[in-house]
């Protein structure tokens, strides 16, 4: 192995969680980067991989689940579905 290169580590399923939880909840990619001693493209690598992986890490919601969830039948359409 070259001196310049350093094995690659690995990250736990919580670390990930945590980092993708973080910039789910507005925080900037490269502020988590910096805070956690990682590379910003690496978490952007993750959130791809978690986007295509399944359910949303909490605190994420997906923007169409979300519009749909906050909105409550109003008197009109509740008698029009009637």
């Amino acid at each position: 192995m070259n001196q310049s290169q350093q094995p690659k580590r690995k990250y736990t399923a919580e670390f990930k969680a945590d980092v993708l939880r973080l910039v789910a909840n507005g925080e900037p990619i490269t502020a988590v980067a910096r805070k956690m001693g990682i590379s910003d493209s690496l978490i952007h690598a993750w959130r791809k991989t978690n986007d295509k992986a399944g359910p949303p890490v909490r605190g994420k919601e997906n923007r169409s689940q979300s519009s749909t969830r906050s909105r409550k039948p109003t008197p009109a359409t509740a008698a029009n579905r009637d």
